[in-house]
């Protein structure tokens, strides 16, 4: 599996990366949903960096942004890429939560449980 990350906050960005290289898993974070969208349609299939094809786990700040839940997942959708999302948002944002919840993605949880769970959602094991 594939981890790419949709996030700015550099810190979070280094946690994530750390434990994804403690895991042995793959890591690639991106500033926009436009470059996570080139990465998952790269004309050679490779992915970001030639890194993979697939599966992948999306990481998503819905905090990004100008980020709209319904055209990431639309541009995800389209790319025919094997995906699993997760979405987070710090929980007073309620209504990023429930628009992710109603654009389709199955893991949607506060910025607090995404901090708690980092190195099991990194793992796969959640």
């Amino acid at each position: 599996m594939v981890l790419y990350h949709l996030a700015r906050d550099l810190m979070l960005v280094a946690r994530v990366s750390a434990s994804a290289r403690q895991a042995g898993r793959r890591y690639q974070s991106f500033p926009s949903a436009d470059a996570l969208i080139a990465a998952l349609t790269k004309e050679d299939g490779s992915g970001a960096d030639g890194i993979n094809s697939g599966p992948f786990r999306i990481l998503v700040d819905l905090q990004l942004p100008g980020l709209v839940s319904d055209e990431l997942m639309a541009g995800i959708r389209e790319t025919g890429a094997p995906c699993e999302v997760v979405a987070y948002a710090q929980h007073v944002f309620t209504d990023l939560l429930e628009s992710a919840k109603a654009a389709g993605i199955p893991k949607v949880m506060t910025r607090g449980q995404f901090d708690r769970h980092v190195d099991d959602l990194v793992a796969g094991s959640l």
